[in-house]
Order: structure tokens, then sequence, then C-alpha cells
């Protein structure tokens, strides 16, 4: 199934986009991520789940665009997610004006263990709390 989801930021698409083209830098504008390492074109993040507890993962980046300002990446193994493996996600930052933009978090993924809707709330849910920390920091 696919999801996506588009919000607005008072900041150039540049400026958006050098914080979100920095592979390693998810940890500064998502609140559950406390820890995020780089190796070649894997990320390997320690967040925090809804306990507090926390627990490891990893992101692969498939493609990045700095022309059309895009960004994909893989979730090899989504254990612990109510995704099966195989999602993928891309990142895409417009210009809407001089100093305002559009980002689109489109993601391709199955249900596990879950109905389609619970996963896909699950998904809008995380990438809310990133665009609230992409908007902090671009304000």
């Amino acid at each position: 199934m696919e999801c996506t989801v588009a919000q607005s930021f008072e900041d150039s698409a540049r400026n958006l986009w050098r914080t979100i083209s920095d592979f390693g830098s998810v940890g500064r504008y998502c609140p559950a991520v406390i820890e995020c390492t780089v190796d070649g074109r894997y990320r390997t993040l320690v967040a925090k789940d809804p306990t507090g507890q926390p627990f490891q993962y990893q992101e692969r980046l498939e493609a990045i665009d700095q022309d059309t300002m895009r960004l994909t990446y893989s979730m090899p193994d989504t254990s612990g997610f109510p995704m099966q493996d195989g999602y993928l996600a891309t990142m895409a930052v417009s210009e809407l004006s001089a100093e305002r933009c559009l980002l689109t978090w489109s993601a391709t993924l199955e249900p596990r263990d879950t109905t389609p809707t619970e996963t896909m709330n699950f998904i809008i849910a995380v990438y809310q709390s990133m665009f609230d920390g992409l908007r902090e920091l671009h304000r």
C-alpha cells in the first residue's frame, strides 16, 4: 500500500534539503532517535520505543538526487515495526517560493500483524513527529 503525507515549511527548499540530505542527521529532527551512525549507504539508529526502551534498526540509502531534492531509503529488516520487510520511502522537497517549501514523504509498505489502517496510522504519526522536528529546525 502507499502512504503520502505533505507539509509546507516557512524556509527555503535548499535549507530544508540541506538537513534532509544529510543522511546521518535524522536524530536532529526525529525525537525518538537517540543515536545515529552512518556507514556507507547504511544508517544504524537507536530509538526509544513507546515505553522508553531503546531498540536498534537500520535504514539503507537507496538514492539521493541533489538536483531534484529527493532522497529514497529503505528498511531491509522491519522487525519490531508494524510493516513487512521492504518498506521504501522517499522524501522530496519542492520550492513554493523563495522562503517557503513543501516536503512530501511517501512510502510503499505492507502491514505486518496489524490492519492496514493501524499500519497507516503508525506511519503517519511517525512522519508527523519528524515534520514537527523539522519545523523546529526550520522556522
